[in-house]
């Protein structure tokens, strides 16, 4: 969900990449750090795929609600060229 808002608030394809990314290593963080700092939960590598999942669950969201709104990357080439052209 983090990776959705994060996503359509910036929107580019490199956004949504770089912020996807950014939410997956906090997870896997999270997950680290619950095992060093409490004695009644650990690491697992289930959590660790599931919140994988998660992340992409949010890309294709992100991605699905743009093809469906129409929105372009405003730093395609397309947009690019066309702002050169001004």
């Amino acid at each position: 969900m983090v990776a959705a808002l994060v996503g359509l608030a910036m929107w580019s394809k490199r956004s949504v990449l770089a912020s996807a990314v950014v939410v997956f290593v906090g997870s896997m963080i999270a997950e680290v750090t619950q095992q060093m700092v409490t004695s009644t939960r650990s690491a697992q590598a289930s959590d660790i795929v599931a919140n994988g999942f998660g992340t992409l669950a949010g890309l294709g969201l992100v991605y699905g609600l743009a093809a469906l709104m129409g929105w372009d990357d405003p730093t395609s080439e397309n947009d690019l060229s066309a702002m050169d052209r001004l």
